[in-house]
């Protein structure tokens, strides 16, 4: 693997429009979060794409406390880098001719690199790289059209099966043993998390004016709400403490007990105007992809 240094800085900065594949130039931002009884604050804000400012650069997922994951386009075609927070290391960590891969995560097993790869026919599936240099596989190849997924705590994972159109998208449970994958749900958001006792969450587009967040418990099989999103909003984060962060525009959102969204931060100041994606890892520390 090749590694080079990456300078993490602040800046402004504009888009420029569409990539070569209709990919939105997008940037990732690091922020440290401080919570407290009067409320949050955002500090050390650092640009972490500066090496390809006018590029997609998406889906941050933090492997471990100073290591994220993300995924970038060069050229044609989407690879999985890593960058060392603390090391300012900028490593390329999946880089395949003629396939492109998404949506890094890491297996219950902690060894193992998973993303969603497009095969060189356009398959979609999930897909494992070991960690210590093993045979790259499938991990159901029964199974095409992910999108995204979401790790349980018991090895199963949550797919969002990509449909015809956007209603049609679904949210199904798979397991690596022979057992029948269980459908959850239609109409969902592309963003899926997961808590430590083995609920699923998700957004539930009811209506296009609509959405819930929802949780299911896979041994019940019980659906419960726990609130509405902002108009438009897909995209939310799990807190350290299992709380829920989004962003609407510019401003993060944090979903009170009372099931409504409380503004906690805006960052409009530092040129940023729509978020999207949010990672946190346990120090506090907020990966956001700026659109």
């Amino acid at each position: 693997m090749r590694k080079t240094t990456f300078a993490l800085c602040f800046l402004g900065f504009t888009a420029f429009g569409l990539s070569a594949q209709n990919l939105p130039v997008s940037n990732i931002w690091l922020f440290q979060t401080t919570q407290s009884a009067s409320g949050w604050t955002l500090s050390n804000p650092q640009l972490l794409t500066g090496f390809n400012t006018q590029g997609y650069n998406n889906q941050p997922f933090f492997a471990d406390d100073e290591r994220l994951w993300i995924t970038v386009q060069h050229g044609d075609q989407t690879d999985i880098h890593e960058l060392n927070l603390a090391h300012k290391i900028h490593t390329p960590l999946v880089e395949t001719l003629g396939t492109s891969e998404y949506s890094a995560g890491s297996a219950p097993d902690g060894h193992t690199l998973t993303v969603v790869r497009v095969e060189t026919d356009g398959t979609q599936r999930l897909w494992a790289f070991p960690l210590d240099g093993g045979t790259p596989e499938p991990l159901f190849p029964h199974i095409e059209g992910v999108g995204y997924y979401a790790w349980l705590p018991d090895g199963a994972a949550a797919l969002f099966i990509v449909g015809e159109e956007e209603a049609s998208h679904t949210l199904v449970l798979a397991k690596r043993d022979p057992a029948p994958t269980e459908r959850v749900s239609a109409h969902i958001g592309r963003c899926l998390r997961t808590l430590p006792d083995g609920k699923v969450v998700f957004v539930h587009k009811t209506t296009e004016q609509t959405w819930f967040l929802k949780t299911y418990e896979p041994a019940s099989k019980r659906f419960q709400i726990l609130g509405v999103m902002p108009g438009g909003v897909e995209d939310f984060v799990l807190l350290p403490d299992n709380g829920f962060l989004c962003a609407e525009g510019s401003r993060l959102l944090l979903l009170t007990p009372d099931k409504t969204w409380m503004p906690v931060a805006d960052v409009a100041p530092y040129g940023i105007r729509h978020v999207s994606r949010m990672a946190m890892n346990g120090q506090g520390k907020l990966a956001l992809v700026s659109e």
